[in-house]
């Protein structure tokens, strides 16, 4: 049925049906959270905000760190604050 009207989809998923459903190998607590691309979306929008303040970049080395600047200060805002995914200790 599907293979005619979306032939490129149909071939796709049956090439990655079992990945894309990975997500299913961690605790169900946790598959709301990671099944969806929230957090690289949110983390896209964070660096366009945040670049678009300079709107001209001498080169894009500059603008490359920029980028990097904001992914490194996320990472160490979830590293040390907040706890999007609560790690059980299994001891």
């Amino acid at each position: 049925l599907h293979e005619k009207k979306w032939p490129h989809l149909t071939k796709w998923m049956e090439e990655n049906c079992e990945e894309s459903m990975s997500f299913y190998d961690y605790p169900s607590e946790h598959w709301r959270k990671i099944r969806t691309n929230n957090v690289s979306e949110r983390l896209n929008q964070e660096i366009q905000r945040r670049t678009s303040v300079a709107r001209l970049f001498p080169n894009r080395e500059s603008c490359l760190r920029v980028a990097t600047a904001v992914v490194a200060e996320i990472h160490e805002d979830w590293v040390s604050d907040k706890s999007y995914i609560a790690v059980k200790n299994q001891g």
